[in-house]
């Protein structure tokens, strides 16, 4: 499971960095909206970007954009340290699977994550599911 950390740079965020590295197999850094996007274009295999609130140059909301509509569709976490009903709403609204609120504990991360994972998953299945689909009616149609 391969996560993207966008943003956390900055010592708030040092714990939230330290467990993701415990709880993914792999985790990758970006501090800015055009480094989000570099990697996202490059890999396919990163299934949760983890946003602080605000990246160097640009919004989580910007990053929220950029992962909903990416080919491998990541599921987005909001890593706050502290959230308010509002934020969870807007999150919800702009695509966003769910929110981290400090202090970062191991087992909540990890359920965070591991929950995040099999939407992610889940959700490739079904996108895979309905191409078969049409790609099995379009070949009966041709074959008639």
């Amino acid at each position: 499971m391969c996560a993207l950390i966008a943003g956390c740079q900055d010592p708030p965020f040092d714990r939230l960095r330290e467990v993701l590295r415990q709880v993914c197999s792999q985790t990758l850094e970006a501090g800015t909206l055009a480094e989000v996007g570099r990697i996202l274009r490059s890999r396919t295999d990163i299934s949760i970007v983890f946003s602080a609130p605000a990246l160097k140059d640009a919004s989580w909301r910007d990053v929220a954009n950029l992962t909903r509509f990416s080919p491998q569709a990541p599921m987005l976490v909001l890593g706050l340290e502290g959230a308010d009903p509002s934020t969870w709403t807007e999150l919800l609204e702009n695509g966003g699977f769910g929110l981290c609120t400090s202090p970062w504990q191991l087992q909540t991360v990890r359920v965070t994550v591991r929950t995040a994972f099999r939407r992610w998953v889940r959700t490739a299945q079904i996108a895979e599911a309905r191409a078969e689909n049409l790609r099995h009616i379009h070949a009966q149609r041709y074959a008639s």
